[in-house]
């Protein structure tokens, strides 16, 4: 079995004129958010063997978060352009398709609207909207990743901050 965790970044400052929409970093209430989710993850035993991210500043620092709390080394988070721009479901698919068949549990962090239309393109599901931090662990039940297509993914549980809260 494959599992692919699809995450939304955390809560950012709010976008203006002054700060670029890639630069734009977490609000304390992100981290706290993130930290939250991480917490949820563990409980389950859901441990990434990848972080995939974009490379925008809130996804990373959202991908530095979850690497610090399950250990991984924040040097083994990959960076990829198009989770930020010109998303490709394609090349998503792509991408994975060559991933090492040692690794069964891949965190993907990325924006709306692509982040939700790959969680649901990946269970063949119409669109439903992930919000910040929410996360869609995804299961497949293949051996190989390059045997992963859309429309397979079971989806094993739906996590958000909200969820958690009062």
């Amino acid at each position: 079995m494959k599992r692919l965790v699809i995450i939304r970044h955390a809560k950012t400052e709010q976008s203006n004129s002054f700060v670029r929409d890639s630069n734009r970093k977490l609000i304390e209430l992100g981290v706290d958010d993130a930290e939250m989710i991480c917490n949820s993850l563990l409980k389950r035993s859901i441990i990434p063997d990848l972080i995939i991210s974009s490379p925008a500043t809130r996804a990373m620092e959202t991908a530095i978060i979850f690497s610090n709390k399950f250990n991984v080394a924040t040097e083994c988070i990959k960076t990829v352009e198009f989770l930020y721009k010109h998303f490709s479901f394609t090349g998503f698919i792509r991408m994975i398709e060559r991933r090492d068949n040692a690794i069964n549990t891949i965190f993907v962090i990325g924006h709306n609207p692509h982040i939700s239309e790959l969680a649901s393109r990946l269970m063949g599901v119409g669109y439903d909207h992930l919000p910040t931090t929410g996360i869609k662990c995804i299961a497949f039940n293949i051996d190989s990743w390059n045997k992963l297509s859309s429309g397979y993914g079971i989806l094993e549980f739906f996590d958000y901050p909200n969820k958690h809260k009062g």
